[in-house]
C-alpha cells in the first residue's frame, strides 16, 4: 500500500525519527483514513491517543507508517516508533532518547530513567507509535505524560482497551481499490488485469479484499510476467493458504504467519470454539444457533470466549446484531488447523450430530 524507501534514519529535515521505512510502498486506498487520522491527532487542547485496529493483514502498520512519513514535519519533537510485541518497550524509548535526541540519561532505576526521558524530550509536537499492541495494560505504564504536545498512535488487533483511547477500525478494501492494489506492482504496459478482468475480480473476492493478500499476489504476478490470472486463481483454489504466492516473500510476512500471531493469543477453549464455528458455511452465523448447539459450554461461557478472545483479537467479526462471521481467509486458516488435529474427524462428526439433533 506503500514504493520502497530504505532504512529508518535521520531525515534531511533534521526531525528525529526511527520510522521503519522498509514498510513504505505505493500508497493505495487509505487517503480518507489518513486525513481523518491527522485531523483527530491534531485536535487542540487535549491529549491525543488513537488506536488503529482490525484483522491481521488489513494494513494497520502500513497506514501508521505512511502517516508518520507524510506528516513528519508536523512533529518537530520527533517520532518515536516502538515495536510492542515481546520487545522491551522502555529500553526502546531510552535508546531513542539517547541516540536520536542526545539526552544523557542518569544511571538510575528504569522507571526514573523513563521519566527523565519524557521530562527532557525535545521541544515541539511529539508522536509516539506503539506498533502491534497485544496488551493495553502492559503499555499503559509506558505512555508519555498527559501533555498536549505528546500524541500517541497505536496499531493493534484488539478491539477495546484503555479508556481515553479513540479506536479507528481499518477495514478491508472495496473491489475498486482492491483492483487498484492488484495492479500496483505490475510493470507499465502489463495488461493482464484488463484482459482478464473477470478473473481479477474473482481473485479479489477469493482474497476477500484483504490488503496483505492482494499485495502479495500483486508482487507474485510482477515476478511472473507470463502467469495468467486464471492460472493464479486455479492455484489458489487447489492449494488455498498453502499457495506460495500468499506466503512469505522477500521478507514480507505471509498470510499464515500474520494470522498465527493472533491464534497464539487464544486459549484452548477459544480455539475449540473457532474449530466449530469454522464448520459453518461462509456466511453470517446467527448466534442463537451457536448457543443452541452449546458445544459442551454454557451460553455465557461461549459468549465470553467470543467477546474476550475471537472478537478481541479480530479473528471473528460482528456482522450485525446477533450475527457473526469469519473473514474467508481466517476461516481457511482455522480449518487448516482443524484438519491437522488428531481428532478432527471426531469434532466434525460431533458438529454434524448436534446440528442434526437441533433440526429434528
Amino acid at each position: 500500500l506503500f514504493v520502497g524507501q530504505s532504512s529508518s534514519s535521520q531525515p534531511t529535515t533534521g526531525i528525529p525519527n526511527n520510522v521503519p521505512r522498509h514498510e513504505i510502498t505505493d500508497f493505495v486506498g487509505r487517503d480518507v483514513e489518513l486525513r481523518y487520522l491527522h485531523e483527530q491527532l491534531m485536535q487542540p487542547n487535549h491529549v491525543s491517543a488513537i488506536a488503529l485496529y482490525g484483522i491481521g493483514g488489513v494494513g494497520k502498520t502500513k497506514l501508521a507508517t505512511q502517516y508518520a512519513v507524510t506528516y513528519l514535519e508536523e512533529y518537530s519533537g520527533g517520532i518515536c516508533w516502538l515495536s510492542s510485541r515481546d520487545i522491551d518497550v522502555i529500553a526502546q524509548i531510552i535508546n531513542f532518547a539517547r541516540f536520536f535526541l542526545g539526552i544523557e540519561i542518569p544511571k538510575e532505576d528504569i522507571k526514573n530513567q523513563l521519566n527523565f526521558c519524557w521530562s527532557h524530550w525535545r521541544e515541539g509536537k511529539v508522536l509516539i507509535v506503539f506498533d502491534d499492541v497485544t496488551d493495553f495494560y502492559r503499555i499503559q505504564q509506558y505512555l508519555p505524560p498527559a501533555q498536549p504536545r505528546f500524541h500517541v498512535l497505536i496499531t493493534t488487533r484488539l478491539q477495546f482497551g484503555l479508556s481515553g483511547i479513540k479506536f479507528l477500525e481499518i477495514k478491508i478494501f472495496s473491489e475498486v481499490i482492491a483492483l487498484e492494489l492488484l495492479r500496483s506492482n505490475l510493470k507499465e504496459g502489463d495488461s493482464r488485469i484488463e484482459e482478464e478482468i473477470d478473473q481479477a475480480k474473482e481473485l479479489c473476492r477469493w482474497l476477500d479484499y484483504l490488503p496483505l493478500g492482494l499485495e502479495l499476489i500483486s508482487r507474485h504476478l510482477a515476478r511472473k510476467e507470463d502467469l495468467s490470472l486464471s492460472t493464479m486463481l486455479q492455484r489458489l483454489y487447489n492449494e488455498k493458504l498453502g499457495q506460495e504466492a500468499i506466503n512469505e516473500s522477500n521478507g514480507e510476512r505471509g498470510i499464515n504467519t500474520v494470522f498465527e500471531l493472533s491464534w497464539q493469543e487464544l486459549s484452548e477453549d477459544a480455539k475449540m470454539l473457532s474449530y466449530f464455528l469454522s464448520l459453518f458455511a461462509l456466511a453470517p452465523i446467527p448466534w442463537w444457533l451457536v448457543e443452541q448447539l452449546q458445544f459442551e459450554q454454557k451460553p455465557d461461557n461461549i459468549e465470553n470466549l467470543r467477546d474476550d478472545s475471537l472478537l478481541k483479537f479480530s479473528l471473528l467479526q460482528r456482522h450485525e446484531r446477533g450475527f457473526y462471521q469469519f473473514h474467508h481467509l481466517i476461516r481457511e486458516f482455522i480449518q487448516d488447523k482443524l484438519n491437522n488435529l488428531d481428532d478432527a474427524a471426531s469434532l466434525k462428526k460431533s458438529f454434524c450430530h448436534e446440528m442434526a439433533n437441533l433440526t429434528n
